[in-house]
């Protein structure tokens, strides 16, 4: 069984973290959150001074509710969000949402 992991911040442990992942074949990177506006957007391998892994990195796409969405298009059974507000993170479904 793969694990699907999201990586949170590619700073120095982040960045050890990606590439650790990136060495286990029963886990897959498949999104990661950046928390500066110049990291959104590039590959997160680049950030991480690996090569390119075919993973985007994100920001928050909602600054008032601090909504960071890791994909474009999502099924809705699979829809959430993680608030990035607090250093918990949540995980909530549309249905949740206040």
């Amino acid at each position: 069984m793969t694990i699907r992991v999201v990586q949170w911040t590619t700073g120095n442990v982040g960045q050890r973290s990606v590439q650790a992942v990136m060495k286990r074949s029963d886990l897959e990177l498949v999104g990661c959150y950046a928390w500066s506006a110049e990291k959104a957007g590039r590959d997160v391998g680049e950030l991480c001074g690996i090569d390119p892994l075919g993973v985007t990195s994100t920001g928050v796409v909602d600054e008032a509710t601090g909504t960071v969405r890791l994909k474009k298009q999502v099924e809705a059974a699979d829809a959430m969000a993680l608030d990035s507000r607090s250093t918990k993170t949540v995980r909530t479904k549309p249905e949740e949402r206040p």
